[in-house]
């Protein structure tokens, strides 16, 4: 009686408010009373919905569960849920197969109120007769695992437990995999490991490929949050001890996951090999670079480099075992404490062993999924695995070149492997050719393959233009930069202020003192040229690169000039280059382009200079005085305005008011 009373006091007052869909919901009634009456919606009669209303619904989807169930998700997406439950109830009355709906009604139940209220709906579904079918369960557990509230695990484990082997639901590795999912997600690594123990070995509750696969996320996931706000240069010997347990509970998994895979007792998956490369990259040491190779040769049959063999077999002379690291702090993917000593300890598994093939030979298609069907083919690589790869090889001593290698093959259009790259593969690919000062090729592969995709942003441009600022030594990299620059406004950057300073950054160092001095001797580059003319030459040719762009800076800074008033976005069609680059704001943006507009007006005065201007054609001269004049206007608009005496001399006289 209480929660009726409750219940039209709501209604009543909903109709009387402006915030009447809140109290549609009645998610609460504490404002009015001090119970709470979630569920009132369960009541035979319920006070949401119109009888003749579900009639007529009713009449629409008959007894078609998938009509039913189409009419449900609408109601949701309308945030009707009050009158979904009616709908399902009414239904259900007529012999609908009404399961799939109640599924969908638990979990945005679970989304929007979270477990207790989800698990109150449960417990009323089962009294109406309805029973819950493995589907149901599996919902909860995926809606648990998204869910902040610290009692999920809990819940989720309470659920867990009550599937019994005699139930009408039994306990499957589907729940198992979602309940390790729900200990990941929370970080709550001893229930994933006490869930995780509990499996047997072998038969249809045995892990699968996705069982270890979510413990291998769980552990990296776990050392990565222990390590997270520790310093990585000043705390390098912390971290590296945090992170030894974590790759060595790795490395036992996989020794597991390999002896049933040559078992046929396991079909490996490209997922699950990526859970563990990601953990070996993320261990950091150089050995764990090495090890993150031999495991894609081991589960793919990607074939290690002759170099990379070479490599391998020093650092086993070095140390005189396989599995030993290199010396701390050289040719490591981080600064670390690993040293022979330190590896003893660690108790880790030899990587010859771990790492042993799997098949003398085999096909490389897609594994077939499921443990009553292992595949002794290999899986194939993606573009996560290639990533990977070049961000190992990119992090000990002639790693880039090899890095090099692996891109050539795993992506060779006749090949095996036939990768075809997308955005994040690029970037890495780029960053590798950083590492090795290919400026050209980064060109290259911007022009012929990133721009004819449409996966050229800003950052793109960022990080060939850093190649660039290392392969400055090369004779030719002004007019690599320049078409880098020229490109730009063709791809999603634009006329990004970034990559344009970046540009701007080597133009300067090619015309330093020094770097005129080395280029104009008789050994080298220009010996034929005076230092005021490869000066002038160089600054020339970079502004008539840069002038293009300045409009485009300039509509970022009105833009912003525009926006702040009324706090609005900057602009619409360039959010993903943005986004790409991580812009804080658009007035970061806009501050960034007036910076990089003076660096630009700077470079024309050098040119304007009594020194250099002699050297300048007339034409040239002309044309560089406006743009100048152009530039220094927009960057002080009030220092050229006219005076206030100025326009009145100016100004013609009224006929009204004669002057006397």
């Amino acid at each position: 009686m209480a929660c009726a009373n409750i219940s039209s006091k709501a209604m009543l007052l909903s109709r009387t408010t402006p915030a009447s869909a809140l109290f549609r919901r009645v998610v609460s009634a504490s404002t009015i009373g001090s119970v709470r009456c979630k569920h009132v919606y369960m009541r035979k009669e319920n006070p949401f919905a119109s009888k003749e209303a579900l009639r007529r619904e009713l009449k629409w989807v008959g007894n078609d569960r998938v009509a039913l169930m189409n009419r449900i998700e609408k109601m949701l997406t309308d945030d009707e849920f009050e009158k979904a439950v009616a709908l399902v109830m009414a239904a259900e009355k007529e012999g609908a197969d009404s399961i799939a709906s109640w599924n969908a009604l638990l979990s945005e139940e679970l989304k929007k109120n979270g477990p207790d209220m989800a698990f109150k709906l449960f417990n009323d579904i089962k009294k109406r007769g309805v029973k819950p079918i493995a589907q149901t369960y599996t919902i909860l557990f995926r809606e648990l695992s998204k869910h902040q509230s610290r009692k999920a695990v809990k819940i989720a484990m309470s659920l867990y437990n009550s599937l019994k082997p005699d139930s009408s639901t039994p306990r499957s590795i589907v729940h198992t995999n979602a309940m390790l999912q729900v200990c990941s997600n929370h970080n709550d690594m001893d229930t994933l490991w006490q869930v995780a123990g509990e499996l047997p070995s072998s038969g249809p509750d045995a892990p699968d490929s996705i069982t270890y696969s979510i413990i291998l996320n769980a552990i990296h996931k776990n050392t990565k949050l222990a390590t997270q706000k520790l310093h990585p240069v000043n705390d390098a010997d912390i971290i590296a001890k945090k992170k030894i347990p974590a790759i060595r509970d790795g490395r036992i998994i996989w020794m597991e996951v390999t002896d049933k895979w040559r078992k046929g007792l396991l079909a490996v998956d490209e997922g699950l090999i990526f859970q563990m490369a990601n953990l070996l990259i993320f261990g950091g040491r150089r050995r764990d670079c090495f090890d993150l190779l031999a495991l894609l040769e081991q589960s793919m049959n990607i074939k290690r480099p002759e170099a990379m063999l070479k490599l391998v077999r020093a650092a086993e002379e070095r140390t005189g075992s396989s599995n030993a690291p290199g010396k701390k702090g050289q040719n490591s993917c981080h600064p670390t404490m690993e040293d022979q000593g330190e590896v003893q300890k660690s108790g880790e598994i030899s990587s010859s062993d771990l790492f042993k093939p799997i098949y003398s030979g085999g096909v490389r298609t897609k594994a077939a999924s499921g443990p009553s069907s292992p595949s002794s083919a290999y899986p194939l690589p993606t573009n996560r695995e290639l990533t990977v790869i070049l961000r190992a090889c990119r992090h000990f001593a002639g790693g880039p070149a090899i890095g090099r290698q692996y891109w050539t093959v795993l992506t060779a259009p006749d090949g095996p492997f036939r990768i075809d790259p997308d955005r994040t593969s690029y970037h890495e690919y780029l960053r590798t050719l950083r590492a090795t000062r290919s400026s050209a090729a980064s060109l290259e592969i911007i022009q012929n393959k990133m721009i004819p995709k449409g996966v050229a942003f800003t950052n793109t441009f960022v990080i060939s233009l850093s190649t660039c600022f290392r392969d400055k030594l090369n004779p030719n990299i002004l007019d690599i930069a320049g078409a880098l620059i020229d490109i730009m406004p063709t791809t999603w950057a634009g006329s990004h202020p970034k990559p344009i300073s970046a540009y701007v950054d080597l133009v300067r160092e090619t015309v330093s003192p020094a770097r005129l001095y080395a280029d104009t001797r008789k050994e080298g580059s220009f010996p034929g040229k005076s230092q005021n003319q490869l000066y002038k030459d160089r600054l020339l040719d970079a502004v008539r690169h840069l002038v293009p762009h300045i409009k485009k800076l300039q509509q970022f800074i009105i833009s912003q000039q525009r926006n702040s008033t009324i706090g609005g976005r900057m602009y619409d069609d360039e959010e993903e280059e943005v986004r790409e680059h991580g812009a804080s704001s658009p007035a970061a943006l806009a501050d960034e382009s007036h910076r990089t507009l003076k660096r630009i007006a700077g470079m024309m005065k050098d040119l304007l200079d009594p020194s250099i201007a002699p050297l300048l054609s007339d034409s040239e001269l002309a044309q560089l005085k406006t743009q100048s004049l152009k530039l220094r206007r927009l960057l002080n608009p009030i220092s050229h305005m006219p005076s206030l005496d100025q326009n009145q001399s100016n100004r013609a006289p009224s006929s009204e008011n004669p002057n006397p």
